[in-house]
């Protein structure tokens, strides 16, 4: 096999999914499924909803996630 054959053979790395099932997202959180329903429901976390599935955007959870880390920077302030 020539070098260019192996060069075209070669697959790309995936790239990062833009969207994550709720199974997936509770996972990337360290949370339960019911947990990210209650936050999703309280409008803490938006979702995306195709048809009848629900997904979430990584920018979304890391958006949630900063946010969370400037709660925790305010309470850590008051101390």
């Amino acid at each position: 096999m020539t070098a260019e054959c192996r060069a075209m053979t070669r697959t790309a790395p995936a790239p990062e999914p833009l969207l994550v099932s709720p199974r997936q997202a509770a996972r990337l959180l360290s949370v339960s499924e019911r947990t990210l329903f209650t936050w999703t429901k309280a409008g803490k976390i938006p979702c995306v909803k195709l048809g009848r599935l629900v997904r979430y955007s990584i920018d979304s959870l890391k958006e949630f996630i900063a946010e969370a880390e400037k709660v925790v920077d305010k309470i850590g302030d008051k101390n």
